[in-house]
């Protein structure tokens, strides 16, 4: 078994694979377009690569994608280091091939060729919607999943709101946000976030449904902080 980075053929056929997994409400068109635009997003382009473990006769026995996001890590002299941190995602083997170990050797694999060749690696992280036991096997340390909600409150306007947060001002927002006081944290860029605005942006076309309003992804974030 060896590991392969995906060529843009390769990529495509894996995504007719995924579909099943991954590609409700979107038809099968829908989604190989999903998947194209998403790739060619300037963040894409720069970050992403999508991995394959095949046997020996080249067939492809599971597959996944890792992203480059900036990290900092606190070391023991209290200084953080900014570094690369990379997300594992669409982590996928059909159905007549599980079972069979697959997807740990490909874990294992991916996260030895990051080591070898990122001399910036701090950290892989993937969010599992399968369980942890399969990335147990390979190393990966569960950590608390958590969700923040904002209830709407019905008191009196204190402080009027001049203007609602757009997909322009990412870059402005992510400034004055205050970077949280823990020992590793992932913080993305501006291109980062266009990425998944660019996802909501590709669902709102396709599905031909209105896209939320900005103030509830941006308005509220600042607020985090303080501000």
């Amino acid at each position: 078994m060896h590991l392969v980075v995906a060529n843009e053929a390769q990529k495509a056929e894996r995504d007719r694979h995924t579909y099943t997994a991954w590609g409700s409400p979107l038809t099968v068109e829908q989604f190989l377009e999903r998947e194209q635009r998403l790739r060619a997003h300037p963040w894409s382009r720069d970050t992403m690569r999508t991995w394959l473990l095949c046997d020996d006769a080249g067939r492809v026995l599971t597959s996944c994608e890792t992203f480059r996001t900036p990290s900092y890590l606190r070391g023991p002299d209290c200084q953080t280091t900014r570094g690369d941190s990379f997300v594992i995602a669409s982590v996928y083997t059909e159905p007549a091939l599980r079972g069979h170990g697959h997807a740990t050797r490909l874990m294992d694999q991916v996260a030895a060729e990051l080591e070898r060749t990122e001399p910036d690696a701090q950290a892989a992280v993937l969010y599992s919607d399968v369980g942890a036991r399969i990335y147990r096997r390979s190393g990966y340390q569960e950590v608390p999943a958590w969700d923040w909600h904002l209830p709407v409150g019905n008191g009196p306007v204190i402080r009027k709101v001049d203007a609602l947060l757009e997909d322009t001002d990412v870059p402005s927002a992510l400034e004055r946000m205050r970077r949280p006081e823990v020992p590793f944290y992932l913080w993305p860029d501006a291109t980062q976030v266009d990425w998944h605005l660019e996802r909501e942006r590709i669902y709102a076309e396709l599905l031909r449904r209105p896209r939320p309003r900005p103030a509830a992804r941006w308005w509220a974030r600042p607020r985090r902080c303080g501000r």
